[in-house]
């Protein structure tokens, strides 16, 4: 089976993975990767996150194709991806005004919306327009110009291209530490594209507070929207590259190590079906990757979802329809609710 392709990702993916999962690895072939090796389980998803730069390696791997279309620093490791990271890690851990954000958008809605739409896309698009500069006039195509390169070839997103080229010539806050980690304009792009991708994904969770909303109550906290992301992963997968030889599978071996499949493992989660944001060993879930290459935006986020959980649970929420692409991330359209007042 190649779970590298969209077809397998049906509405009993749950159930898919649950069967799974015991085989412990799943050898495969995708046509952009070659041969390949799945990890489903919590322990190996967690020994190849925390033992990235000894055992694996994610050089010259793009997250989604499996080759190395544009330079950016998630297919980099060691000396070239640290150096990049550690100053956009040191901007992006204490962002300001982001609850002021959350508060005038929220509070403008009507009874009923569309949460990608309505809510996910303009607070992630204030959030471009105030770090990245990139303005919200460039809203649509922005929004689908990122979709379609996260789910196909980033090459065809030529509008997306001209406005972060436009970025390069006139760099501001987040785009021009960026400008200064790249050592060519082609890398500044493709750290520019991973960034933006890694706020849609913000817009997910978003999405995810909404779909369990009937859940929240007045005592909801942070563990509300940790738990959201654990059950359902946005970010589903990444590719990794054996450095030496391990588990019986040869040095050179690709791993597609599936951080869903992780989060619902029952070694590991009590019950991982079961909505429960109380439950003990929450904060072992891998929402937001583990280890080097762990989301540089999480700060940022974790913000932005607990403003958002702290204003919701004075309502209470009804979801009416939602339509899911769970490849390769999970992004949450349609999806609408009504809310009223407890």
């Amino acid at each position: 089976m190649d779970l590298l392709t969209k077809e397998v990702w049906k509405d009993d993916w749950r159930e898919m993975l649950d069967t799974l999962r015991p085989h412990r690895f799943i050898n495969s072939n995708n046509w952009k990767v070659g041969n390949y090796v799945n990890v489903l389980q919590y322990k190996d998803v967690f020994f190849i996150e925390q033992n990235m730069n000894t055992m694996f390696s994610a050089e010259n791997l793009n997250l989604l194709e499996g080759k190395n279309t544009i330079p950016a620093m998630l297919s980099m490791d060691g000396k070239k991806h640290k150096d990049r990271k550690v100053p956009l890690n040191n901007f992006l851990t204490s962002p300001d005004n982001i609850n002021e954000i959350v508060d005038s958008y929220f509070e403008k809605l009507d009874s009923e919306y569309d949460v990608h739409d309505d809510l996910g896309t303009k607070i992630v698009m204030e959030i471009l327009d105030q770090y990245m500069g990139i303005d919200k006039k460039y809203s649509d195509i922005v929004t689908s110009q990122i979709m379609y390169f996260v789910i196909n070839q980033n090459e065809k997103c030529v509008d997306l291209y001209n406005i972060i080229s436009d970025l390069y010539e006139n760099p501001n806050g987040l785009t021009a530490i960026t400008k200064q980690i790249s050592q060519s304009k082609e890398e500044f792009i493709g750290n520019m594209f991973l960034l933006i991708s890694g706020f849609f994904t913000l817009g997910s969770g978003i999405e995810l507070c909404h779909l369990y909303g009937n859940k929240i109550s007045h005592d909801s906290d942070d563990r509300f929207f940790k738990e959201a992301i654990r059950i359902f992963s946005p970010f589903t997968h990444s590719i990794r590259r054996s450095l030496v030889d391990w588990n019986g599978f040869p040095a050179g071996t690709i791993f597609v190590i599936w951080f869903n499949s992780a989060n619902l493992d029952p070694d590991k989660f009590e019950n991982p079906h079961k909505f429960d944001p109380f439950r003990e060993n929450l904060n072992n879930h891998f929402g937001f990757g583990f280890g080097p290459h762990r989301c540089l935006g999480r700060h940022i986020s974790n913000t932005v979802l607990s403003r958002l959980v702290y204003k919701m649970r004075d309502y209470v929420w009804e979801v009416y329809d939602y339509n899911i692409n769970r490849h390769p991330s999970v992004f949450i359209q349609d999806l609408w609710v009504s809310r009223s007042k407890r």
